[in-house]
């Protein structure tokens, strides 16, 4: 999954705007539970992901001065989503699990 290309599209569906790829930043992170900010994985989410996350993310400054953060947790094969975060200013604008993942028990 290319995550930049994945945040275009988001942002466009969101506010209706376009976005240049090379005005979006891009990380990818494994990162430990305990590393995760409850604005983008609420402790009820966080528990049925795994420990710990690999996680793509972009951050994208609108014109407006608005910070946008979105991301993808990634299970196993690395074009494999299991749950996204779209944040802007650090307050939550959508969280969901992909498809229904639970993790396995």
């Amino acid at each position: 999954m290319d995550c930049v290309n994945w945040f275009i599209e988001g942002y466009k569906k969101l506010t209706g705007k376009t976005v240049l790829a090379e005005q979006v930043g891009y990380e990818a992170v494994e990162l430990a539970q305990e590393e995760i900010g409850y604005e983008f994985i609420p402790d009820e989410d966080l528990r049925k992901l795994p420990d710990p996350l690999l996680v793509e993310t972009c951050v994208y400054d609108d014109e407006d001065g608005n910070e946008w953060i979105a991301g993808i947790v990634l299970c196993g094969d690395l074009n494999a989503g299991i749950y996204t975060f779209w944040t802007r200013n650090g307050e939550s604008i959508s969280r969901q699990f992909i498809n229904d993942w639970r993790e396995e028990a």
